[in-house]
């Protein structure tokens, strides 16, 4: 990597500072402007005094070069276009192109014109900024990542990626692969990444635009049941290194006086529905899909992450994206994965349908207890006894607390989940700090050993839940919903984050093979899909799994009444038992006969749910 100033043929400063990346044969860097910037790579070499054998000479050096080093070096590049520049005793005499990309190969012809009307020597090559190429003796090759953005003390925001055919490398006699699609994301959280993961290991190319600076996931712990693990686990995530909890007991019990009313064995999860139950850091889930997203093992080119990027507008008709700066960004596919409040739920139904705070259990804290603090006061030690993937909800009318470990056992997540009768806004405030008092004033008249340790809270975050009604449709032309963008839900069957990885699987499995001319009615298998479970779900989310009679109705709109659940054990198996990738498969193979999942796919053989 090389840090270059500009200069212009004037002599000109230009205030630009821009990383690149320059590979071959060393040679002097000159600069030249014509309203873009660019490297130029010049180097003399006098293989023969005529200008056929210098210019055969370089033919061979590139062919060699080509498959005989850089290729094997360097997999993710591919030729860009091949420059034949013709040198006779030092003295420049004329260009050429042979391009294996036709747009590369108009663009460096007329970069290379403008040159020479500067007055610029121009000699066998040329390095293009905007599009990364690397520039080699005779041959100009293209990168297919544009991660690397100016430094800020750019004048101007710089160009977003173009969104260029990019196919794997391959010699330019080959013939190329089929074109992948473009696939723009909005939003690096849980659903983002898993659709990053599945439509990568798909052939497409995917860039994620995501508005922190951070690129972390906010938030304490998160349940994975089996409807969402058996499809990470088969894409390769490791729950060990992850510091993943196994879940093994469940027990409720009622607040003042810690009598029980439910208490089971879960060990039996993983066995009956084909995938473990996990609880985690949502921060560690999110390290691990990213690295399968992102990192350069596994199938597909990896995604990009773009930061700092808050899309204001969508539109759906050309797979555009506006962005506070008022930069825009087109592709094939745009996924809104941009949470509840995204701006483009409107533009896929066309009327406003924002997310409201819940006439009941409509405020949440959120907290983690380290278990070594829990484990040392004799007031409260007897909770870490026997607690190894153990969750536990205290509940009483109007208050619940939901209690689990995660990150082995290190560390114990707290929801506290209420009814709330002051003022709750519609917009969450994860970063303001929550008094303490505040919490035990909530809980206060739960068991005095529940109060022990609540006391030991701290960095308490407030939550409104919101929650809006199910959408009738998910996707408009180019552009398609997903997560919490979809469906927001309540926290009440821990499937939030489960059905976003839902999403992300079954959206990226049924894009495996589409073009531009098949993505609509891929977007329509999509939604048949999905749209149906998840709104179901998100009604059961509205109540605990110890009130179904609360949703019972709501819900039938979406599944046959008499196959709503009724118990705890009816949401697992609604819940835990569905296969999402045996369904996405069974709906594709009605549209293509025969189809199967590619081979690496799936780094692993995918547990089997028990339906459909």
């Amino acid at each position: 990597m090389v840090t270059v100033e500009f200069v212009n043929h004037e002599g000109e400063k230009r205030q630009r500072i821009w990383r690149l990346m320059v590979s071959g044969i060393p040679g002097k860097i000159q600069s030249a402007v014509a309203n873009k910037i660019f490297v130029l790579y010049s180097y003399n070499q006098n293989f023969c005094i005529w200008e056929f054998g210098t210019l055969l000479c370089w033919c061979i050096y590139a062919f060699v070069y080509e498959y005989f080093i850089f290729a094997r070096e360097n997999p993710d590049w591919y030729p860009a276009g091949l420059f034949l520049g013709c040198s006779s005793l030092g003295t420049p005499c004329g260009h050429g192109i042979l391009a294996a990309d036709p747009s590369a190969a108009t663009e460096l012809t007329d970069i290379l014109r403008r040159l020479e009307k500067c007055g610029t020597a121009v000699e066998h090559g040329a390095l293009h900024t905007e599009h990364r190429f690397s520039v080699l003796p005779s041959i100009l090759y293209r990168y297919p990542q544009t991660s690397n953005y100016p430094s800020s003390n750019l004048e101007t925001t710089p160009p977003l990626p173009s969104f260029r055919p990019i196919p794997s490398y391959q010699p330019a006699m080959f013939t190329p692969a089929p074109e992948p699609l473009h696939v723009l994301i909005v939003g690096a959280g849980i659903g983002g990444l898993a659709a990053a993961i599945a439509l990568r290991r798909a052939g497409h190319i995917v860039h994620i635009f995501e508005r922190s600076g951070l690129n972390n996931e906010i938030g304490a712990a998160i349940h994975v049941a089996p409807n969402a693990s058996r499809g990470l686990l088969a894409l390769g995530l490791d729950p060990v290194a992850a510091r993943f909890v196994n879940a093994k007991k469940s027990w409720r019990a009622e607040s003042a006086t810690l009598k029980v009313f439910h208490e089971a064995d879960e060990g039996y999860v993983a066995e009956k529905f084909g995938a473990p139950w996990w609880w985690c850091h949502r921060v560690d889930l999110h390290e691990a899909l990213k690295a399968l997203a992102l990192g350069k093992e596994g199938q597909g080119t990896p995604a990009i992450v773009h930061l700092k990027h808050e899309v204001i507008e969508y539109t759906a008709h050309s797979g555009a994206v506006r962005f506070a700066g008022g930069a825009i960004a087109k592709a094939d596919l745009v996924i809104a994965a941009d949470g509840v409040h995204s701006k483009a739920v409107e533009t896929v139904i066309g009327y406003p349908n924002p997310a409201l705070p819940t006439e009941k259990y409509n405020f949440c804290y959120r907290f983690l207890i380290p278990t070594a603090e829990i484990a040392a006061d004799p007031e409260t030690a007897s909770w870490t006894e026997g607690d190894d993937g153990r969750i536990k909800v205290i509940v009483t009318e109007g208050r619940r607390l939901v209690w689990y470990p995660c990150r082995n056992n290190e560390q114990h997540n707290f929801v506290a989940i209420f009814s709330s009768d002051d003022e709750i806004k519609n917009v969450e405030d994860y970063r303001t700090p929550l008094e303490l008092s505040a919490l035990l004033e909530t809980y206060k008249g739960f068991h005095p050993s529940v109060l022990a340790v609540l006391k030991k809270a701290r960095d308490i975050k407030q939550w409104p839940l919101l929650f809006r009604a199910p959408l009738p449709t998910w996707y408009q032309d180019k552009l398609v919903l997903l997560g919490d963008a979809a469906h927001p839900m309540l926290p009440h069957q821990g499937q939030g984050g489960g059905q976003a990885i839902e999403d992300g699987i079954a959206l990226g499995m049924l894009l495996i093979g589409a073009t531009t001319e098949t993505l609509p009615s891929r977007l329509a298998l999509y939604e048949k899909l999905r749209l149906n479970r998840a709104s179901a779900i998100q009604h059961f989310s509205n109540a605990g799994q110890d009130e179904p009679e609360k949703i019972r109705e709501a819900a039938s709109k979406y599944m046959d009444a008499d196959k709503v659940p009724k118990n705890p054990e009816e949401f697992f198996e609604f819940n835990f038992g569905y296969d999402v990738i045996h369904d996405a498969k069974l709906a594709l193979q009605k549209e293509v006969p025969g189809w199967e999942v590619p081979k690496g796919f799936f780094e692993s053989e995918p547990g089997r749910g028990t339906y459909p």
